[in-house]
């Protein structure tokens, strides 16, 4: 309770207009101990702040992004720049994980949860690597002078990459393209025709 009540806090206003997926409601697995633990020995010793699951969580929830500056910038670069594609993708999943528990999905649809267990763990490990260790640096000087905000930012910058590169590749466009063969195309062209 404790955690969904923390999470609430985190995400902007707009984004508790649609209610949060089972996964990432009261029922919520935390993220082990010592993962937690690990990350705040790594970011002090600046003010304290929230637990990090519950901020990374406010990111994969969150409709709005906070404003990226400098420090944010440079963590995100960071972060990607030390992940490879398969780990970037691991974060589209989580996305597409937490989508399949939605009230509004198919309870075939959705993802078992050995596949989410997997997924979240490798997940977990990658932000452990990234946060306390790869650029652990980029992350304190975002934390001293942007605070959680800024590390919001920089988190949802990377998370969104992930994304990004799931909906560029060529499985995604081919996809699309089928997608839009159900579209009425001369509709839609007749309709968008400058008028003569």
């Amino acid at each position: 309770q404790r955690d969904t009540k923390l999470l609430r806090s985190l995400v902007p206003s707009a984004a508790l207009r649609c209610p949060l997926p089972p996964t990432l409601g009261p029922e919520l697995t935390p993220m082990p101990q010592s993962a937690t633990v690990t990350l705040h020995s790594a970011l002090r010793p600046h003010a304290p702040m929230r637990p990090i699951v519950a901020l990374v969580l406010a990111i994969a929830t969150s409709a709005i992004a906070s404003p990226a500056t400098t420090h944010s910038q440079a963590l995100a670069k960071c972060m990607i720049e030390n992940s490879n594609a398969s780990e970037r993708f691991d974060t589209a999943l989580v996305t597409w994980i937490a989508a399949s528990y939605h009230s509004a999905m198919p309870t075939e649809l959705r993802v078992s949860a050995q596949m989410k267990e997997q997924t979240y763990s490798r997940v977990g490990k990658l932000l452990d690597r990234l946060l306390t260790d790869a650029c652990v640096d980029q992350a304190r000087m975002t934390l001293k002078s942007e605070g959680e905000q800024g590390l919001a930012s920089a988190l949802h910058r990377f998370w969104s990459s992930g994304v990004t590169e799931l909906n560029e590749s060529k499985e995604a466009t081919s996809t699309f393209s089928e997608v839009w063969g159900y579209a009425d195309s001369k509709k839609i062209s007749d309709t968008l025709r400058p008028p003569q």
